[in-house]
């Protein structure tokens, strides 16, 4: 997912869930649709970073409303207009929950 284009590539026939999490723009695009099945991604109740109205999240989401190149579409409303808490996690919290039985 994401690269220097757009922080979130979204291609293929399953739709995406991003809740509750900070999305910053790292290039053209926060988000980027590419060819799929219609369907709507649910990206609600993220913090848009850089991003002070609806409007200005819009402009970085490229999705079928901006092309017909794309039929999925990305639902980003309701979102946050503050950084979202987070809880630190050490790189061994990070490992426990790949390991396998847990």
């Amino acid at each position: 997912m994401g690269g220097v284009y757009q922080t979130v590539y979204v291609s293929g026939l399953s739709s995406v869930t991003i809740h509750n999490s900070d999305i910053y723009r790292t290039g053209d695009w926060y988000v980027r649709c590419n060819v799929g099945d219609p369907c709507t991604h649910d990206f609600t109740n993220n913090y848009w970073d850089g991003a002070d109205s609806a409007d200005d999240i819009a402009a970085g989401i490229w999705d079928a409303n901006d092309t017909d190149e794309t039929p999925m579409v990305i639902d980003f409303t309701p979102f946050s207009d503050e950084p979202l808490p987070n809880e630190p996690a050490s790189w061994s919290d990070v490992k426990a929950m790949y390991k396998s039985g847990q």
